[in-house]
């Protein structure tokens, strides 16, 4: 990807760079460099397991669906103009905890990530109830308030299942 972002180089007003469907496994955020009016970068259904930093001042949206990153994408936090980011059928199970800091509350409110696959720590789904909280929001992430709550409530339940096992155990080795 290197050698393609050089070949654009030229193209320093270049605002939209479309790379789908390419099989990039990683991507260095220091080629963005050579772009610097790049508004829109799209990089979904690549087989994406990183995403390196940082992120182009100028990038006002971010699209990386339907990768296999596991982590939450390094540098989006510390570009102020990012607005949308597309993580949508992605395994990412944490967030950043300054995500939730209250600097980052824009690209939370246009951030995606799947509503209809649970890969997010109980944690992180009670940062994401406080956000909404706080902002007096009913969707996060892309996710609903309703499913968020079903997810809390299922994690709970299999922590007092957990309990309830370990509890038996326990009784039954005495």
């Amino acid at each position: 990807m290197p050698s393609l972002v050089r070949q654009l180089s030229h193209l320093p007003h270049l605002r939209w760079l479309k790379l789908n469907y390419n099989r990039f496994k990683v991507f260095d955020g220091p080629v963005l460099q050579a772009l610097p009016g790049l508004q829109r970068l799209e990089l979904s259904y690549n087989q994406l397991n990183r995403f390196v930093g940082p992120v182009s001042h100028a990038l006002q949206r971010l699209l990386l669906t339907g990768n296999s990153l596991a982590e939450w994408p390094d540098g989006v936090l510390q570009a102020p103009n990012l607005e949308y980011l597309g993580l949508t059928g992605n395994p990412i199970a944490e967030i950043p905890l300054e995500a939730f800091d209250g600097s980052h509350d824009r690209l939370l409110a246009g951030t995606r990530m799947s509503s209809d696959q649970r890969h997010l720590s109980a944690d992180n789904l009670l940062r994401i109830r406080a956000y909404l909280d706080r902002v007096g929001g009913t969707r996060a992430l892309g996710i609903s308030r309703q499913k968020l709550e079903q997810w809390i409530a299922a994690d709970q339940r299999q922590v007092s299942d957990d309990t309830d096992l370990d509890t038996s155990t326990d009784d039954s080795q005495k």
